[in-house]
């Protein structure tokens, strides 16, 4: 997965959370891209869109698996338990 994120661009905050996400192998830098090499756990679904968008976003409506946001999957996830219990 590859991110344009203008380093400029980011918060005090998103830098020194770019640079602990380079300093630990989790992203590598490309010149004018950083490119994910392992796994990690983003705090929010919002923060991670954030990260690799370098932007402020809702990861709720920003991540997409087959035009789905995640609030329409996890909204669809919920009604499928409540119709089962």
């Amino acid at each position: 997965m590859s991110s344009a994120v203008s380093f400029s661009a980011l918060s005090a905050v998103r830098k020194k959370d770019i640079e602990d996400l380079l300093s630990n192998g989790v992203i590598v830098d490309k010149g004018d891209y950083y490119e994910f090499e392992k796994n990690h756990r983003f705090s929010s679904p919002s923060y991670a869109a954030v990260i690799v968008l370098g932007r402020n976003v809702s990861g709720l409506t920003e991540w997409k698996c087959a035009s789905l946001t995640l609030r329409d999957y996890e909204f669809e996830q919920n009604s499928a338990l409540t119709a089962q219990c």
